[in-house]
């Protein structure tokens, strides 16, 4: 009788640990990026090729480690304004390269932080129209991950970028 009632004080212990976790959306992933866009933020992790999504009275199922918090809707609200940006080399060790290629010139703002989230550099650059290239020293920073921020400076395209200076 002893031993039932230890398992029984077991098992109620467990589901009431059990009950009292939360969960919030974590993504891993070996490779990725987040991108913004005026007011829509646009994230992509290496994963599955095929997932498949379950949803039935509220709930929804994603198959795969990238689950959306929310229904998004995507979309490009002006195609004249096509924007590319690489940065290379990464991991950096002495300058950092931007490489623009965009259809329209205009003024950028490149933010760059730190793993804390501290801003350690901020600039203004103009990108012609066509392929522009932009070197950025970053000799002085610390080893460590980095996160660099560029964007239009009316706001409506923004582009973040995961760096390690080593």
């Amino acid at each position: 009788m002893k031993k039932i009632t230890m398992l029984v004080s077991g098992l109620v212990l467990t589901a009431g640990v059990s009950l009292a976790q939360t969960l919030s959306p974590t993504v891993i992933g070996s490779a990725g990026e987040t991108t913004y866009g005026g007011s829509i933020s646009l994230s992509w992790t290496v994963g599955e090729i095929a997932i498949t999504t379950v949803s039935s009275a509220g709930n929804l199922l994603t198959q795969g480690f990238h689950q959306p918090e929310n229904g998004i809707t995507i979309g490009i609200a002006d195609p004249d304004k096509l924007i590319s940006i690489n940065a290379f080399p990464n991991p950096i060790s002495e300058n950092l390269t931007l490489a623009f290629s965009a259809e329209k010139s205009g003024n950028f703002i490149v933010e760059i932080t730190d793993a804390l989230g501290k801003l350690v550099k901020t600039s203004s650059i103009y990108v012609g129209n066509g392929q522009t290239q932009h070197s950025i020293s970053m000799s002085t920073f610390a080893p460590g991950a980095y996160l660099v921020k560029i964007s239009t400076a009316n706001g409506d395209f923004a582009k973040a970028i995961k760096l390690t200076k080593i």
